[in-house]
């Protein structure tokens, strides 16, 4: 059987570099407004557990939709969006939230790193090799 993605080690490097990339982003963003912004936080109470659902999102995608999936592309899109709703968690919580509840910011934080932990390309890549059921 023929592994979809035969040059894998050759988009290894890419793979981490975007996670990378993608992680140190949130570290930078996360310090640079921690405390929320300039204005109050827009969506208030009723959203408040909003940056919690995109998290576990982001699990199940992770958890139970990746080891499903059959195309090596459509892994890398999965990846990319659990990424994507890791990242929000924060962002949602900095930017849209923000004020009302600034003791949050750094467990959602903390939460979205663990989040982007289970997407490196460490624990994609078996995924990504193995053999193509005909």
């Amino acid at each position: 059987m023929k592994s979809e993605i035969a040059n894998y080690p050759k988009m290894d490097p890419i793979l981490w570099a975007i996670w990378g990339a993608v992680f140190a982003g949130l570290v930078v963003i996360y310090f640079a407004f921690a405390g929320g912004t300039s204005g109050k936080g827009g969506l208030g109470v009723a959203t408040a557990e909003l940056p919690y659902l995109l998290l576990i999102g982001a699990a199940v995608v992770r958890w139970l939709v990746i080891p499903r999936a059959k195309r090596a592309g459509g892994i890398l899109i999965l990846a990319l969006l659990g990424i994507a709703l890791s990242e929000a968690a924060t962002y949602l919580q900095l930017f849209a939230i923000g004020e009302p509840y600034p003791n949050a910011q750094p467990f959602v934080f903390m939460l979205s790193l663990l989040s982007l932990a289970q997407f490196t390309p460490h624990y994609i890549k078996r995924y990504l090799t193995q053999p193509i059921d005909s």
